[in-house]
């Protein structure tokens, strides 16, 4: 039966996908001669036929085992697992990612625990940065190797998530392989395939990172990676090393690192670390007795286990923070002040004005934060608490309602650090598109994505902003093939300078806006809003093509009236398909703070920010900049307590609107009964616009998105909005 079940899953599967979830797997044995440990052996591979996957990377093995002289025999009852990533660069210069496990399998007598042996290396190969979810993979295919009765089970598992898993589609998809499919599984085995436009900006877990630096080394980190500066990670164990590099590069979020990225350095190439370029690149640290010490200069040194950062030699990070003591303090003394300015956020949530001032709060975006993550993450820690160990599985001894606590802090912490990063960025680069110029979006620009350049001081030279943030904006001039010579700049800095950053934020931004990150940023948002008015003019005509031929042929009046079944069909394009909306926190909250036409201040970013996350109720979120502002405006009056219907009859293009008071016994009150009557008077007059746009095809498909979407942030608030 067993054999028949994998049969008829492979025999059911789709066989032709555009892009498969991973290249080829490897289980790698280390090789001892006599008492040394020195070669490798691939014990077996899939898919049977993975020559080209060596021809181009040819050093898989020394990833896999990169202190392959310090392997050693172990007992099974003191070795542990260990999961840690490497990255390979293909012969397009895309990335391409080795997602390993090492650990203790079954001996010579199909005995776990009896015997001394090395740690087998399970590796797959894969251009797609989800971590979790190889990491689960890997893991479950440990289990099925210790339990399988025959041999044959783990490649049989290996072939169905191979063949499970659909690529073509943009979407979540989740992977099942029932019960009895596979000899060795013995419950049914369920995992969620991320969404193929995952990218690596969210797919790392970036809290540990923060736990182990503290909040002013954090962003003196985040200060170096943004201005491209060598980072040398060093650290004891692979695992560290690992996850501490892809937590680094996680952090620049919705930036991106484009230099050489190496979480993991085998012992052989160490002389890596002497290039001038810009790069990530994790050290173990047995490996430092055998460099020279002038191989380090130049360069900002992270220990991961101490949270030491170490400046060596010659370099130079901006410091985002200043004096720490005075911001701590600062951002004491502010948070009254910040709490006035969010206290307005429910009332803008329900579409009811507000009278703060946009400008309240603190001027200093970094006092925010500072504060922002004191309450929702430092002060909240449990005491006696490892995140690495409660990541690893370690559990120790404690009771499990204080396991919960800890993983409940450590999810919330987790949400409350990447809102913080994006209220950050957010803040900086929320309006950057309005400093585009007229050029940029003809379509004549080629967006430039060409080599690395090094530190050219003609492309990447230091800017005028000198240590104690004096400003000179002489320095903002690209070449006519830079994307950054689309945007201007100068305007950009002189804001900036006029809404009262920091000296500290103003040399940091002037550097930053001369690094390679953001002039491929710069690219891909040229790119991007290319794309959105080349599609903007293909639905208009084709709505003004459906609507006309409907309106000729319908009967009626002179030609015909074009009503609801001209207008634009998801066939057509206009709607669904199988184009994913974006779930990136950046993106949602940049079109939040659009929706609602505020300044961009440090508040109304935190706003923004708030209001993207999945459990608060947006103006936006997932439609991009299609949608209704009348319509967001229109439903955002509505609540649990006041319920609005709306009949509209098609054909007369006749309305009615039925507003409730907000209780039973509030609608005898005649004060209530007169403030529901101003309301409704208001409400009656935005439909009335809502039901005159509805006339125009293309703006009835962005009024019913624009609808759909506040149906679906009802339902998951369980019908708050």
């Amino acid at each position: 039966f067993t054999e028949f079940a994998y049969q008829l899953l492979v025999s059911t599967s789709d066989l032709v996908m555009s892009s498969p979830i991973f290249d080829a797997f490897f289980w790698i044995e280390p090789v001892k001669s006599n008492t040394k440990t020195n070669a490798t052996k691939v014990l077996w591979n899939y898919p049977d036929d993975v020559s080209a996957v060596v021809e181009e990377f040819k050093d898989i093995p020394e990833f896999c085992f990169p202190d392959l002289q310090r392997v050693a025999l172990e007992k099974a009852q003191t070795s542990r697992s260990e999961h840690y990533t490497f990255t390979l660069t293909d012969t397009s210069g895309k990335r391409v990612y080795g997602i390993c496990m090492r650990s203790l399998f079954r001996g010579v007598t199909r005995r776990y625990d009896v015997k001394r042996r090395v740690r087998h290396c399970l590796c797959v190969i894969t251009r797609y940065p989800f971590f979790k979810f190889f990491r689960s993979v890997l893991l479950e295919l440990h289990a099925v190797a210790l339990l399988e009765e025959k041999p044959g089970c783990c490649r049989q598992f290996i072939d169905c998530v191979y063949r499970s898993s659909d690529m073509s589609s943009l979407r979540e998809q989740r992977i099942v392989i029932p019960t009895g499919t596979i000899s060795a599984m013995y419950a049914e085995y369920s995992l969620v395939r991320p969404k193929a436009s995952a990218g690596a900006g969210m797919s790392s877990t970036i809290l540990p990172l923060f736990d182990t630096l503290g909040t002013e080394r954090f962003f003196k980190l985040l200060s170096a990676v943004l201005c491209e500066k060598r980072i040398v990670f060093i650290a004891e164990e692979a695992e560290t090393l690992s996850a501490t590099v892809l937590a680094a590069a996680s952090m620049l979020h919705p930036f991106k690192w484009h230099h050489a990225f190496i979480p993991l350095l085998p012992g052989k190439l160490l002389n890596l670390l002497q290039t001038q370029t810009p790069y990530m690149i994790g050290v173990r640290k047995y490996l430092l007795s055998e460099l020279r010490r002038e191989s380090l200069d130049g360069t900002v040194v992270i220990d991961c286990d101490t949270g030491d950062v170490r400046l060596q030699g010659q370099v130079h990070v901006r410091d985002l923070i200043g004096d720490a003591a005075t911001a701590r303090k600062q951002a004491s003394e502010s948070i009254d002040q910040m709490k006035a300015k969010m206290s307005g956020m429910a009332s803008m949530f329900m579409g009811k004005a507000t009278d703060a001032p946009s400008d309240v709060g603190p001027k200093d975006l970094m006092v925010v934060l500072l504060s922002d993550l004191k309450s929702s993450v430092t002060s909240t820690k449990p005491s006696s608490y490892s995140i690495s160990s409660l990541l690893s599985g370690g559990g120790g001894t404690h009771n499990r309602s204080a396991e919960e606590a800890k993983v409940a802090w450590a999810i919330d912490a987790e949400k409350a650090l990447r809102d913080n990063l994006t209220c950050f960025f957010v803040y900086f680069f929320a309006d950057l598109e309005e400093y585009m110029t007229a050029a940029a979006t003809a379509g004549g620009v080629v967006p430039s994505f060409g080599t690395i350049k090094g530190p050219d001081p003609a492309n990447r030279r230091s800017s005028a902003i000198g240590s104690d943030g004096a400003s000179s904006l002489g320095d903002l001039h690209f070449p006519a093939d830079d994307s950054r010579s689309n945007f201007d700049l100068r305007a950009f800095m002189a804001k900036r300078t006029a809404m009262g950053d920091s000296k500290q934020l103003l040399g940091f931004i002037s550097d930053f806006l001369h690094s390679q990150i953001f002039e491929r940023f710069c690219a891909e948002l040229i790119a991007k809003k290319q794309a959105q008015l080349a599609k903007g003019d293909a639905n208009k005509r084709r709505s003004l093509a459906t609507s006309n031929s409907a309106y000729l042929n319908t009967p009626g009046s002179a030609g015909g009236r074009g009503g609801v079944n001209s207008l634009p069909t998801a066939a057509s394009g206009s709607l669904g398909g199988d184009e994913e909306p974006s779930d990136d926190p950046y993106e949602k909250a940049v079109l939040e703070w659009a929706a609602r036409g505020q300044a961009l201040t440090i508040a109304n970013a935190k706003i923004a920010v708030a209001a993207a996350s999945p459990a608060s109720m947006s103006a936006s979120k997932d439609m991009g900049s299609n949608f209704h502002n009348l319509v967001v405006q229109f439903t955002s009056g509505a609540t649990p307590l006041a319920p609005c219907e709306v009949e509209i009859d098609r054909d007369s293009q006749y309305y009615t609107s039925y507003l409730g008071v907000s209780n039973a016994s509030a609608a005898t009150d005649s004060s209530a009964v007169k403030d529901s009557a101003k309301r409704q008077l208001a409400v009656d007059g935005i439909l009335r616009k809502i039901v005159a746009d509805a006339s125009h095809g293309d703006e009835f498909v962005t009024i019913m998105r624009t609808v759909y979407f506040r149906l679906q942030g009802a339902l998951a608030t369980g019908g708050r909005g």
